[in-house]
């Protein structure tokens, strides 16, 4: 999220602290107690920001308190948020109710083809913490251990379905990770005109624009900067070839654009396509357990061992629940309720089962709150002011206490015993 300000008619239930500090210099624009410990308040929000000018916080001056974060722990990362205020416009705050592929779904659900109207009623069921800048985001995620973000990229000039490229805002991102310590690795996700020759293009300009930045994530072992390919399947597997395949007619192999490239897997279908386009890996992304084969985390063990013997990387994806019925009302039935931690917890415990096998464990993910498996902090609010009944969902702990920062530092937690089994081994 870059900016989100609630009015102040609607003010949000106070927050507790952090449980994992990060330090004061971690934001000038976010205050502190006495003790170092930023607690963000209703009445402290840093000043509005363009997305394109990155004067979100003082970023010479950023620390954070990570010097423990793993490389081999990542998580998405989504930059396609704006608001009036900062930008001219909303920008997926105000997402539309999307359609069903059925006619007969899409008439019990009369809010489709509607969008949202920020900033009481923004597209996700939960409601987000203000006051954070990127700066801020990196100092949480460094605190809690993850050392790399992988940030979502629709290319040099594509867009995603809400229409919002994400590539006027890469540079911005770079320069945070560069300034906070963080580690960048993409996302590349689809867009209208995806091609062997358009990705060519996209792979060269990375190289070329990122390929000298200390943000940039390398793979120890290969010294390769690594990617990301949601809906891989949506290209050919011989289109793939041409890029990731040393006889490739546009391989990147062996040139400076060269990569780990890691293919979205679904299902026992994605075995034949991602070893014959040339992919390095796999990764599972879905939080929704069981929504594909590849996110039910009692198939990891056998994706593991298929993985290996294929001489790939196996990158399995956690999260702590999955709930996108503000964009996509008719799909509950894969909503996965995030029982005070338990279902992240769950989640975690299947992937650190396996770790002797993997190199690195995904995280789904810091902010995508349409779908409902973000991280970032999220607090009490009403969609309606009004309307008590209109209450947005909030990160309840076992106790049955509000706790905005408690998946934060559940993740911190599940760092700390991923680095112990991988110790070990």
């Amino acid at each position: 999220m870059l900016s989100l300000h609630t009015p102040d008619d609607v003010a949000p239930v106070p927050t507790t602290p952090p449980r994992h500090a990060v330090p004061v210099e971690a934001s000038a624009n976010v205050p502190a107690d006495t003790d170092g410990i930023i607690t963000p308040t209703p009445s402290a929000r840093p000043p509005p920001v363009k997305p394109d000018k990155m004067t979100i916080g003082d970023d010479a001056d950023v620390a954070h308190g990570g010097e423990t974060a793993s490389t081999n722990v990542h998580i998405f990362y989504y930059p396609w948020y704006a608001e009036p205020e900062t930008d001219g416009k909303w920008e997926h705050w105000n997402h539309e109710y999307l359609p069903h592929w059925t006619d007969a779904t899409n008439a019990r659900f009369p809010e489709i083809g509607s969008r949202h109207a920020p900033p009481h009623d923004i597209g996700a069921s939960f409601y987000p913490l203000l006051g954070p800048t990127i700066a801020q985001h990196f100092a949480w995620l460094l605190d809690a251990g993850v050392g790399v973000v992988v940030v979502s990229w629709h290319g040099t000039s594509g867009a995603d379905g809400e229409g919002v490229g994400s590539h006027p805002r890469l540079p911005l991102i770079f320069d945070v990770a560069e300034a906070t310590g963080m580690a960048i690795a993409l996302h590349l996700e689809p867009y209208k005109g995806r091609s062997a020759d358009s990705l060519a293009a996209d792979l060269a300009y990375i190289a070329a624009t990122w390929g000298d930045s200390p943000a940039l994530f390398r793979d120890p072992a290969s010294g390769l900067p690594m990617h990301y390919v949601y809906d891989s399947y949506l290209l050919p597997a011989a289109d793939w070839a041409r890029l990731l395949t040393p006889a490739g007619d546009l391989s990147v192999r062996k040139t400076p654009a060269d990569a780990i490239f890691l293919s979205l897997y679904l299902d026992r279908s994605s075995e034949p396509f991602v070893t014959t386009a040339g992919f390095d890996g796999i990764y599972t992304y879905f939080a929704s357990n069981g929504f594909t084969d590849g996110s039910r985390s009692s198939a990891w063990p056998r994706l593991a061992a298929w993985a290996a013997s294929h001489s790939l990387l196996f990158v399995p994806s956690i999260g702590p629940g999955y709930d996108d019925v503000q964009v996509r009302p008719w799909n509950a039935a894969n909503t996965k309720a995030r029982s005070a931690g338990a279902y992240y917890s769950a989640y975690f415990d299947d992937a650190n089962a396996i770790s002797p096998h993997l190199a690195y464990l995904s995280i789904t993910s810091f902010n995508e709150w349409h779908e409902g498996t973000h991280i970032e902090p999220s607090v009490a609010q009403r969609r309606s002011p009004d309307d008590p009944s209109s209450a947005y969902a909030t990160f309840t702990n076992a106790d049955g206490d509000d706790d905005p920062f408690m998946y934060l530092a559940l993740t911190a937690d599940f760092v700390h015993k991923w680095l112990a089994a991988l110790a070990a081994y």
